[in-house]
């Protein structure tokens, strides 16, 4: 159904940019897989006898590279969805550079296997 909206797209019309990042700043502080992560990788970097809180001093660093590269990846999807509908040359570059990417990830699957 090509020039019809997706499902959901009246709510995302309708809601603020405020809004919005609220609403995604809930949802990743709260997904399990940030704790899990934290608690599975954090331990090993705590010498022995530091203090329960030490990780809390350590948490931060992951937590800001992911805001930052999760800013990094907005920003490039922000541009890429303001150049691509002007683009006459885009949407083609990047099918033919997607397609290259999966046929190399096919080869190096089989010679690897």
């Amino acid at each position: 159904m090509a020039g019809h909206p997706g499902p959901g797209t009246e709510q995302c019309a309708d809601r603020s940019m405020g809004s919005a990042f609220a609403a995604a700043m809930v949802i990743g502080a709260t997904n399990p897989k940030t704790f899990i992560v934290l608690g599975a990788i954090l331990p090993g970097f705590i010498p022995p006898g530091q203090p329960w809180w030490a990780p809390a001093l350590l948490a931060p660093i992951p937590i800001a590279i992911g805001l930052v590269t999760d800013m990094l990846w907005a920003v490039a999807a922000a541009r890429a969805a303001a150049w691509l509908p002007r683009s006459t040359t885009g949407p083609r570059a990047l099918a033919i550079i997607g397609g290259v990417l999966l046929v190399t990830l096919g080869i190096v699957t089989a010679v690897t296997s």
